[in-house]
């Protein structure tokens, strides 16, 4: 049992890029600047029209509507 929670841990990416807004940590630092737009004064460019969260990116949003349709067009 420890064996796998220690192989485990060295299986997880390192996260040194976090937010200085939110305190999340992202692997990557484009990734860390697409979720700081996220804390953007106006409101989100792309809101879901089914429940209202909002999104920065359109390809985000795309991906959130599957989500409320049911569809996993990727196979594991």
């Amino acid at each position: 049992r420890q064996e796998e929670e220690e192989e485990g841990k060295k299986r997880k990416r390192k996260k040194p890029f976090p937010c200085s807004r939110c305190g999340k940590s992202f692997a990557e630092s484009a990734a860390l600047l697409r979720h700081q737009r996220g804390h953007g004064a106006e409101l989100p460019a792309h809101p879901c029209p089914r429940c209202g969260l909002g999104f920065a990116e359109g390809p985000a949003l795309l991906a959130h509507l599957r989500g409320h349709a049911g569809d996993k067009p990727y196979t594991c």
